[in-house]
């Protein structure tokens, strides 16, 4: 069965692989493997950190996504069908918005703590009192004291990427990417011991890319 890795766990086993002048004391400590974690979490390489919510339309036919739990809407089920996610960039910009699609509107203007979905083009006009059911990716809670636990077993994977976020902090991206290759490894190899023969898919979220979601199986 795997165990959540504590903050104190990895503190006392993180030592002897990071560099020595990577962080002074406990409180760096922390802010690197929050920093690592999220990292993680946002790549879309943990196992858990999806889930499935209802979320009801209002009379402008949105539905509107809590980002302060979580980080964006993978995928839309509406009337039990699959429905793509296009970025508003190509309403304008790109080939179009398919009929059928749902239109991601990014953050509200009014409460940047919300993010706003539209109806596909050949949804009826009245959508209240309906639902969709959303697959989102779950936000990352940072780690504060010692007994806090991250959302990842893999201790490997968690001491390899706080190395990765050290050579980025230092500018050697070459490196950190060698360190972020062998953490994605062992995550996932940690996946597949305690989910079994699995072939995952997992989302990768770039928000420096696009707003769009990207599928890499």
């Amino acid at each position: 069965m795997s165990t959540l890795v504590t903050l104190d766990r990895l503190y006392d086993e993180a030592g002897y692989i990071l560099p020595s002048n990577c962080v002074s004391d406990f409180a760096e400590f922390t802010v690197l493997a929050n920093r690592a974690a999220e990292r993680l979490v946002i790549k879309g390489a943990v196992p858990g950190m999806l889930r499935e919510i209802e979320l009801g339309f209002d009379s402008d036919r949105k539905i509107s996504l809590p980002t302060d739990d979580y980080y964006h809407i993978l995928s839309i089920s509406y009337q039990d069908i699959p429905r793509h996610i296009a970025p508003l960039t190509d309403k304008y910009l790109g080939v179009g918005v398919a009929r059928d699609a749902f239109l991601d509107y990014g953050y509200s203007d009014t409460d940047d703590t919300m993010r706003i979905y539209e109806a596909p083009r050949d949804s009826k006009e009245d959508m209240t009192g309906e639902t969709v059911t959303a697959l989102v990716h779950k936000k990352y809670v940072p780690v504060v004291v010692g007994s806090d636990t991250f959302p990842i077993s893999a201790i490997g994977a968690l001491k390899l990427s706080m190395v990765a976020m050290h050579y980025e902090d230092q500018g050697d991206q070459k490196t950190a990417q060698e360190y972020w290759i062998l953490s994605m490894r062992e995550l996932e190899e940690s996946s597949r011991q305690f989910r079994g023969p699995v072939v995952p898919s997992m989302q990768f979220f770039d928000p420096a890319m696009t707003d769009a979601t990207h599928q890499m199986y």
